[in-house]
């Protein structure tokens, strides 16, 4: 059997709870899942982003670096940061072994489309990050924005209605499964991934009443 499971949605909407009690649930159950992890602005987009703060080039769309991108150098920072992300994305979800991912490529093309321009979301690395994240079930946490604003930890997210908006849109775009986390606790949010994507064999809703 082989597991990948990504869980893709704002921040607050309760990803790495439920990554890790999933992950533990299928530990017990003998197989052996770790848990992987994707941010936004990897390697070459992080040491870019870095010099571009000490050149003075500070601002607020990037909250993690301080940094705004300017719009002369969106199209080299899209490559970039597609780039910097593919070789994470291969060794911690393209190899074969079982995966539940708290934040995948979902999030980075929404990361990147929120600090710089949603015309990211048409270009030619947008649409390959999706068609890789299809490699993976997906699975969208949705959570109010008035809800996760409450739960969230760390800088605020940059334009956080916008960010909720792609969320829902990309959702769409993917088939992916949905689940409202506002609704209910982490536990009960592991039982729903479970039951709406997995069983024993890999598929169905068994193991969802014996966690």
């Amino acid at each position: 059997m082989r597991v990948k499971v990504c869980l893709f949605g704002p921040d607050g909407s309760g990803k790495t709870t439920a990554a890790k009690i999933l992950a533990a649930y299928l530990r017990r159950r003998g197989i052996k899942a770790r848990i992987s992890w994707m941010r936004g602005t990897h390697t070459a987009a992080s040491l870019l982003a870095r010099a571009m703060r000490r050149l003075g080039l500070k601002g607020v769309s990037n909250p993690y670096y301080g940094i705004d991108v300017p719009p002369a150098l969106y199209r080299l920072w899209w490559a970039l940061e597609f780039l910097s992300a593919l070789p994470i994305w291969i060794a911690r979800y393209a190899l074969p072994r079982n995966v539940v991912g708290d934040r995948c490529l979902v999030d980075l093309v929404i990361w990147v489309a929120a600090t710089t321009d949603t015309k990211f979301l048409k270009t030619v690395w947008a649409r390959a990050a999706l068609a890789l994240a299809r490699d993976c079930v997906p699975v969208y946490l949705r959570v109010p924005l008035e809800v996760a604003e409450l739960r969230r930890r760390g800088p605020a997210p940059p334009r956080a209605p916008l960010v909720h908006a792609l969320y829902d849109a990309l959702a769409r775009v993917l088939g992916a499964t949905e689940i409202d986390t506002s609704l209910s606790g982490p536990a009960e949010t592991a039982v729903e991934i479970l039951r709406m994507t997995l069983d024993g064999t890999g598929r169905g809703c068994s193991t969802a009443r014996a966690l």
